[in-house]
């Protein structure tokens, strides 16, 4: 019996340490160019350890049991992207995966000037899920994209275009070199905290 308890004190310890692993690595990174860190906040989750997304298959529960959230603007304080981290429960971490991609591309279907599928971007052979605008438009938002780690985690990039009047960026491959900047440097700062 204490070897069965020293065991699961152990699983919940390791486990507890890589989530906070890859949270400290995302809290560190502070982002490049047109994306300068700001602030990252800990939102927590309240008593629900769960939250609903649409899909193809009506609204699905997914588990949350953490909430995170990096915001980061241009050199003018113009909002430029937002990096949220969601903690999943381990043991229902990959259909969480399927229902948020799946979430995605419902998503797609009622968004404008773009791809009607989701966009899988490999960078430094990490995949990212989501979607880049076609072309520049009056929304806020440009870009959506999802990153799993190994301990947990969804990391979501939600990058803005848009300040009030005032656009971040005149065409989409001005746009596209930026966020793969900020999205391989990302990756290099993962791949040194692990």
């Amino acid at each position: 019996m204490k070897k069965i308890i020293f065991f699961l004190f152990l699983v919940i310890s390791l486990n507890a340490f890589a989530q906070s692993n890859a949270i400290r690595c995302v809290e560190g990174f502070k982002g490049n160019d047109n994306f300068l860190f700001l602030r990252f906040d800990h939102y927590g989750v309240g008593t629900k350890k769960s939250k609903f997304l649409k899909t193809k298959n009506g609204l699905e529960e997914i588990s949350n049991i953490d909430n995170y959230k990096g915001h980061f603007t241009t050199a003018d304080k113009m909002p430029s992207l937002y990096i949220k981290i969601e903690v999943s429960d381990s043991a229902a971490f990959e259909t969480d995966k399927e229902i948020i991609v799946d979430n995605y591309q419902l998503l797609l279907q009622s968004t404008k000037r773009v791809n009607p599928k989701v966009d899988t971007l490999t960078i430094k052979g990490t995949n990212f899920y989501g979607y880049t605008k076609s072309e520049i438009d009056s929304a806020v938002s440009i870009a959506s994209y999802v990153y799993f780690t190994k301990s947990n985690e969804a990391i979501y990039f939600n990058f803005m275009n848009r300040a009030g009047k005032t656009l971040l960026y005149k065409s989409i491959s001005e746009f596209i070199e930026q966020r793969n900047l900020l999205l391989t440097n990302f990756v290099e700062r993962m791949k040194k905290c692990n």
